[in-house]
């Protein structure tokens, strides 16, 4: 009777942990569905902005041509909110070759002039420029990085990477590109090699019309690299592109003359155009283009008066000819520029001022 008994409650504790730990008591069924299931695939990694120090910030600026500074403080909400949007483009300014690296040092940042937080330095060729856009807006502060405009320095053509150059060209109407050879194959202060001595020797003089040609409202970047001048089938290094509205043109002349290449620049900016229009330009546009242009058509004219636009809707049916003959044609609607080369009624045309 005791043995009947342990044997019944011997079965009754292996049924309850058979119920208790159903994972662990499986037939043949069971161990097929297990062979052919799939492992699931670790979620990838979120994009993260590196966090430096000082130290590592200094060797990340003398290292690298491209780098986005985040300042943050500890306990600030807005940092926190910030962070988390500008995390969302990282993986984007790496592809454009921007590093993008965040760093809580108020010392540093006051160097810097930063005084207030959260705020963003975008330091090209370590020249900083602080950032005044909502950082809220990471698309925004995605365009600023990558922008022509974020690499403006005065009489200096900026260099870019291949990634930059294809949006360049793809968001600004005119911009004019120098190719010159790999830095490998011309080291800075390098200068053993012809095709070396050219592309600095371009690079000189052709820095003495970059904010000319930007008030023209022509942008000017250079570029290091062979492969994508083999691709372009460019030819012997340097060569010098110029892009309107995207489609390329190639300057046949001689590249240390920087007048010329400015006056072909200005010349071929009309003839990119696709409406037959006179270019409408500033007193400070106007200046330069007296300064550097040889053959100048200018029409002084008033919006507001009916006699002058007549005379514009006319003249815009020779602009193109006048483009063929190597001669600009701009007009102007300003009353003091006018005075100023003693032009007193509207519709005024002067040449060769």
């Amino acid at each position: 009777m005791t043995f009947t008994r342990l044997k019944t409650l011997s079965l009754l504790v292996c049924a309850l942990l058979a119920l208790s730990f159903p994972g662990h008591v499986s037939g043949a069924g069971n161990n097929n569905n297990k062979k052919g299931s799939q492992p699931v695939a670790p979620p990838e990694p979120e994009a993260v902005i590196e966090e430096v120090n000082a130290k590592q910030l200094e060797k990340l600026l003398a290292d690298k041509d491209y780098v986005a500074v985040f300042w943050y403080a500890r306990s600030c909400v807005t940092c926190d909110k910030v962070l988390a949007e500008l995390e969302k483009i990282d993986d984007d300014t790496d592809s454009f070759g921007v590093d993008f690296v965040k760093i809580n040092d108020k010392r540093l940042a006051k160097q810097y002039g930063i005084k207030n937080f959260p705020a963003l330095t975008y330091f090209r060729e370590k020249e900083p420029i602080i950032y005044d856009g909502d950082l809220m807006d990471e698309e925004g502060v995605l365009d600023f990085l990558t922008s022509l405009e974020a690499m403006d320095l005065p009489d200096r053509i900026e260099e870019v990477n291949a990634k930059i150059l294809q949006k360049i060209i793809e968001d600004t109407d005119f911009v004019a590109v120098l190719f010159c050879p790999d830095h490998e194959t011309c080291p800075p202060r390098v200068m053993d090699k012809q095709q070396c001595r050219k592309c600095a020797k371009a690079l000189q003089e052709l820095e003495n019309i970059d904010d000319e040609a930007d008030q023209l409202g022509i942008g000017f970047v250079k570029i290091h690299d062979e492969a994508l001048a083999d691709e372009y089938n460019l030819g012997n290094l340097p060569a010098l592109v110029y892009y309107r509205h995207q489609t390329p043109i190639i300057y046949e002349g001689e590249l240390q003359r920087e007048e010329d290449v400015l006056e072909w620049l200005v010349q071929n900016k009309s003839t990119g155009d696709e409406d037959d229009v006179i270019e409408d330009v500033t007193s400070k546009t106007l200046s330069t283009l007296i300064s550097n242009i040889d053959n100048l058509v200018v029409l002084f004219y008033d919006h507001g008066n009916d006699d002058s636009m007549t005379v514009l809707d006319e003249l815009e049916h020779i602009d193109d000819d006048c483009d063929k003959h190597g001669i600009q044609f701009v007009k102007i609607h300003h009353a003091k520029a006018a005075a100023d080369y003693g032009i007193y009624s509207v519709g005024s045309l002067r040449s060769g001022i």
